[in-house]
């Protein structure tokens, strides 16, 4: 052996077969592996119901200019400017939560928007002057700026031939926000007199407009945080494994 030159490794033993180390996919080949089912069906309504409420609050905010202007005798400018904060928290909140969303998930984003809509909701109930409620319609353009989140979440946990018809589905649900927005005014605008702090309307309105997000944290943070480690953890044992489920002798291994 010419020095320098290093040893050759052993032969393997006889009837030793080589281990091969078992194949990893990526999250889309495993959601096309997975393919349709009830998951993505509760995520539709889960994220429809996010978008429902962006809806809401969106709506809502032609309701409060009006109650606001005769009640705070604001003038035209101040009137506008309820308006204008919930356009200028959306340009912040598109970039801001889409940067976190990318940074540390979509799940993150998504409990960012329901978080803080929530937050700026139910706050703008308790609102004692116009000021107060500027800072708390702005945060809620922020959230609703990061409502993009909702798609962008539910698109990636579709197999690429379904994606578009759910994709246009789930647009119906602001339709449908808007729609229960105006009924939820026209059931709590004549029911009140404002002549109190507890008897006016447009608190009320701001109120149960704002429980949605609440009820969307936990159910979002379960089922998708679950189902998003069950989705890294399949791995096909061949490369078409479009006719097996998954588990066992067919379908799924480790990796990811």
């Amino acid at each position: 052996r010419p020095a320098g030159c290093r040893r050759p490794p052993p032969p393997p033993p006889a009837g030793h077969a080589m281990r091969r180390a078992p194949p990893h996919y990526t999250l889309d080949a495993a959601v096309e592996t997975i393919g349709f089912g009830r998951f993505q069906v509760m995520l539709l309504f889960i994220n429809g119901a996010l978008w429902g409420s962006d809806a809401m609050e969106m709506m809502l905010v032609s309701y409060l200019k009006t109650e606001l202007r005769c009640e705070w005798r604001l003038n035209a400018v101040m009137t506008a400017a309820i308006t204008t904060v919930v356009f200028a928290g959306m340009l912040l909140g598109a970039t801001l939560i889409g940067a976190v969303a990318d940074r540390f998930g979509r799940r993150m984003g998504f409990l960012l928007v329901a978080v803080s809509g929530f937050v700026a909701g139910f706050g703008s109930t308790f609102s004692p002057n116009i000021w107060t409620m500027y800072a708390l319609r702005f945060l809620m353009g922020v959230s609703v700026g990061g409502g993009h989140v909702a798609f962008t979440l539910f698109a990636e946990f579709l197999p690429a031939k379904r994606r578009g018809v759910f994709l246009v589905l789930i647009e119906l649900f602001w339709g449908v926000g808007a729609m229960f927005e105006a009924l939820l005014a026209f059931v709590i605008f004549p029911n009140y007199d404002n002549a109190t702090w507890w008897t006016t309307g447009w608190r009320w309105l701001l109120f149960y407009s704002s429980l949605p997000l609440l009820l969307q944290d936990d159910e979002v943070a379960l089922l998708v945080g679950n189902r998003r480690g069950r989705v890294f953890m399949l791995t096909p044992s061949c490369d078409d494994a479009s006719g097996d489920d998954g588990g066992g002798g067919g379908g799924g291994g480790g990796g990811g």
